[in-house]
């Protein structure tokens, strides 16, 4: 990783080297570049089967609404749209930002 910290990176501060927001120098290289989440997520998942997305679906249909389809989507628009890992599939980076 460049010179700035993970959290920090995730949280959109730019670089201290060249002012970049996420740039790719300082990008995480361990987490996968696509995740998945529902469209009502506050966290995305590292696959579309993950405990922690199946149960927050069930919560969903147990209030009697119906869960939102599971999408795939690219890392860095799931961190940009303020998306953190999920507690489940990502437990090394489940700290808030």
């Amino acid at each position: 990783m460049g010179k700035m910290s993970k959290k920090d990176w995730e949280a959109g501060l730019p670089c201290p080297e060249d002012n970049i927001v996420r740039c790719h120098s300082c990008k995480p290289k361990d987490l996968p570049g696509t995740v998945y989440r529902s469209s009502n997520s506050s966290s995305f998942h590292r696959t579309p089967d993950c405990e922690g997305l199946a149960a927050g679906q069930r919560k969903v249909a147990e209030r009697g609404q119906e869960p939102s389809a599971i999408i795939d989507v690219y890392r860095e628009k799931a961190i940009a749209d303020g998306l953190m890992p999920c507690y489940t599939c990502f437990p090394t980076h489940n700290k808030k930002v």
